[in-house]
């Protein structure tokens, strides 16, 4: 008889330039962790936002998602509240709640976002292109990057609500 006993997660010790990282519709997302190393249980990534940029309305029908601001000047849109959140801001995107996020600062944004359970950096790298150059600021997004991420987000749950006054 087969064993079906699960495998308990390995300790990782690593370094952020090591982890995967892609740009998605124009900001960089590193996966610091992924859920087949945390067995499921979440996923954590550092998100890379430039000035005016940003995460369109969108819900994840799958995964709760946390948001910590560590530089930079973000605005979030939870359930049709717009808050300002700044270094130290926490926000909770509950699944199957409507949120986005944008820039709103003059400086690049630095966040840590945890995901419950894992798995949503299957649908960074399915939407995405991998980031070769960490250094440089994510390029803007195009027409093929969006059309790339439309067609597939339903895929991982995740639902693309059109931009408010539309």
């Amino acid at each position: 008889m087969p064993n079906t006993a699960k495998i308990p997660p390995v300790p990782l010790i690593t370094h952020l330039a090591d982890r995967p990282a892609y740009w998605v519709v124009g900001d960089r997302y590193t996966t610091l962790l992924s859920a087949e190393e945390t067995d499921g249980a979440f996923s954590l990534f550092e998100f890379i936002v430039p000035a005016g940029r940003g995460s369109p309305p969108h819900i994840h029908h799958g995964e709760h998602e946390t948001f910590v601001v560590l530089s930079g000047e973000m605005e979030f849109t939870v359930a049709g509240q717009a808050n300002r959140i700044g270094p130290g801001g926490l926000v909770f995107g509950a699944r199957s709640v409507a949120h986005s996020f944008r820039n709103v600062g003059q400086t690049e944004a630095r966040m840590i976002v945890v995901c419950t359970p894992g798995g949503l950096e299957r649908f960074f790298a399915a939407a995405g292109v991998k980031a070769a150059d960490r250094t440089s600021t994510p390029p803007a997004p195009t027409e093929a990057d969006k059309a790339r991420m439309l067609a597939i987000a339903l895929d991982h749950q995740v639902e693309l609500l059109p931009p408010p006054g539309h």
